[in-house]
């Protein structure tokens, strides 16, 4: 008979909370519980010891054994020659293919558009073109914005949120064009090169960028970058309003546009790794 180890208080109550929510009919339970094992590799980053995931998935070591050696057979778990667990060439190639079914835009969006819900503010989505950072996506909130910025309108790289999103992880050969003509067409530069790069060093390290009407005067924007499986910048989700409450820290605005990044990025296979 299988036999379980008890999961700790929080693991069973989100368990429960699991199962009150799941609006599927009862499945097959080894399938599932093969399937916390799987979680448990994923979650390491790495080939990890029989022990270390039997106490993550709350099983006893033996029955992760036998879980684990249905796995391998199934090539969704493959052993190290020093014993470890990892995962197996199917696994890749079921993630890979899920990855391949997902649009990097239309995950944003659905991201952006709940994001605008929650914050009842206006919130945007844009992509880099062959012109700048290009807004594609734009979701209204209740409160009215006066603005030019429409579908396909062009941002500068140097004074707005989501530009200084894309200047900041895109490849510097990417924007550097864009950086040099900004600096030389404006009658007084908003940026000197140093300041620019101040500019990018922050956003690194804070994972967003916000202004303070610099571009529409009486605007504040804050943006996020969305990142695809191999770390590269694919979309910025940017909120939009005329409240100065957005940018003040600590912002609930900012925090929000962070978990909606982020979880577009996950989405998108982004394993939340530093990204350089």
């Amino acid at each position: 008979m299988t036999q379980f180890k008890a999961p700790a208080p929080d693991q069973r109550q989100a368990r429960a909370s699991k199962r009150k929510k799941n609006p599927h009919p009862k499945g097959v339970q080894s399938v599932e519980n093969g399937s916390v094992l799987l979680e448990a590799i994923i979650g390491d980053r790495t080939a990890a010891p029989l022990n270390v995931l039997a106490k993550r998935s709350g099983m006893l070591p033996s029955t992760a054994h036998r879980y684990l050696a249905s796995l391998i057979r199934a090539n969704l778990v493959q052993q190290t020659p020093s014993g470890y667990y990892d995962l197996g060439e199917f696994a890749l190639r079921l993630g890979l293919a899920a990855l391949n079914r997902l649009d990097a835009v239309e995950v944003a969006a659905q991201e952006a558009e709940k994001l605008s819900k929650g914050l009842d503010q206006t919130t945007f989505v844009s992509v880099w073109g062959e012109n700048g950072p290009t807004l594609i996506r734009w979701y209204s909130g209740s409160r009215p914005i006066f603005t030019n910025l429409t579908l396909g309108s062009v941002l500068p790289v140097l004074t707005s949120s989501t530009g200084r999103i894309f200047l900041s992880f895109l490849p510097r050969q990417a924007t550097q064009k864009h950086v040099k003509q900004e600096l030389q067409s404006a009658d007084r530069p908003p940026l000197n090169l140093a300041e620019v790069e101040q500019y990018i060093g922050n956003v690194k390290s804070q994972g967003y960028a916000w202004i303070d009407g610099n571009v529409i005067p009486g605007l504040r924007a804050a943006a996020a970058p969305v990142f695809d499986a191999q770390g590269y910048l694919r979309v910025t989700i940017t909120v939009l309003s005329t409240s100065a409450a957005i940018i003040k820290m600590p912002s609930d605005a900012i925090k929000a546009l962070l978990v909606s990044a982020k979880e577009s990025s996950a989405r998108l296979g982004w394993s939340n790794r530093e990204t350089s």
